[in-house]
């Protein structure tokens, strides 16, 4: 499951059992993603290969289990 971290404006938290189409609706809830902030241990959930562009960062002051979306006003 993928649920909104209700004290931030752009933070996800990851459970366990998340799933890529539960991935998929938060990121088409956000239009113009610049960016994707995670840990380098959270990375590993995400292929970035298949967006036309590396939108990957990361910012290992970003919690386990969480990432957050940055987008283009």
């Amino acid at each position: 499951m993928i649920t909104k971290i209700p004290e931030t404006k752009n933070g996800y938290l990851l459970e366990g059992d998340a799933t890529n189409e539960e991935f998929q609706a938060v990121v088409k809830s956000r239009p113009s993603i610049r960016c994707i902030i995670v840990n380098a241990f959270e990375k590993r959930r995400f292929r970035s290969s298949l967006w036309s562009k590396n939108i990957l960062t990361i910012n290992n002051n970003v919690p386990d289990h969480q990432f957050y979306i940055n987008t283009v006003h």
